[in-house]
């Protein structure tokens, strides 16, 4: 799971880097676009790997059940930013708050969740891995909120 969501990001990494486009140079709106699909895309797999994890007997359902809800606030959260911004930059713009509000709720519970030590999980090696992986998550959060604050400025 770390191996993949280590790969998510270094994707993202070398795609924001490598977007190009035929009118000019990419815009923090499309970055925003970008990076939220790969938040979608690591929340996707962290969920994955823990299901697995938790089915192969590796933790317990209760171990696992910190982790899911995290993901699961962050799937719903990403579904209502992707609706906001499916209406374009003038929509999301008048929505501003909304969109950081969201974006904030992502960052912070899993902040939260990673100091808590509340991840269930007794092994440190494996309580280790998820705590990277959420981080992945917080981090991506405040990679498009500092996008959409740029974009917003623009």
């Amino acid at each position: 799971m770390r191996q993949r969501t280590s790969l998510v990001v270094l994707l993202t990494a070398i795609t924001v880097g490598c977007i190009h486009k035929q009118s000019g140079p990419v815009s923090p709106w499309e970055r925003v676009n970008v990076n939220l699909a790969a938040l979608a895309q690591i929340n996707d797999d962290i969920a994955k790997g823990v299901i697995a994890v938790q089915q192969a007997g590796t933790i317990t359902v209760q171990q696992a059940a910190p982790v899911l809800n995290y993901q699961e606030t962050v799937a719903k959260d990403h579904i209502a930013l992707e609706n906001i911004l499916a209406a374009g930059s003038a929509q999301a713009l008048s929505q501003s708050a909304e969109i950081q509000a969201l974006l904030n709720e992502i960052k912070n519970q899993g902040t939260a969740l990673i100091q808590s030590g509340g991840l269930g999980v007794k092994n440190p090696k494996s309580q280790q891995m998820f705590a990277q992986d959420l981080q992945g998550i917080v981090n991506l959060a405040e990679v498009v909120l500092a996008d959409y604050q740029l974009a917003e400025v623009k």
